[in-house]
């Protein structure tokens, strides 16, 4: 892009004006989607720092693209992706999960209801507090 300042000294409204330029090297690369499909199976590995552990396992499903990447977003960007759940044969079923219950506190449940002094079910609304004072009240802090 090219612009003449309004206070920019000789010019005047229809003077010709020659400019020169350098242009840098640049790679890039494109990528084409298309609408291809994998078949595979799938696991979902849980990782809760509060509350019980579900793991999913799907013998064997059809994964393909769907919608497009924001690359303007202001959050986290996500992909979005269609799974159809599908049958391996009749041994197997469509989905198995494996919950996984934990007795006691975790070292993370510990601090948060000792040295915190606030409980569980207080929990969630104070990380969300804390999160709106960090990222809209000192967004300048970068944190």
């Amino acid at each position: 892009r090219f612009q003449v300042l309004a206070d920019a000294p000789g010019l005047t409204d229809g003077s010709i004006i020659d400019v020169e330029y350098e242009r840098r090297d640049i790679s890039s690369s494109v990528v084409q989607s298309s609408k291809r499909e994998l078949f595979g199976s799938l696991r979902y590995v849980s990782r809760n720092p509060i509350g019980p552990q579900k793991n999913y396992f799907y013998p064997f499903v059809k994964l393909s693209a769907a919608g497009e990447i924001d690359h303007k977003a202001t959050g986290w960007q996500t992909l979005s992706f269609e799974v159809e759940v599908q049958r391996r044969n009749p041994l197997f079923e469509y989905v198995y999960i494996d919950e996984i219950e934990v007795f006691g506190r975790t070292v993370l449940e510990f601090a948060i209801e000792e040295l915190s002094g606030i409980t569980f079910s207080e929990f969630p609304f104070w990380e969300n507090r804390l999160d709106i004072i960090t990222n809209t009240r000192m967004p300048a802090h970068n944190y």
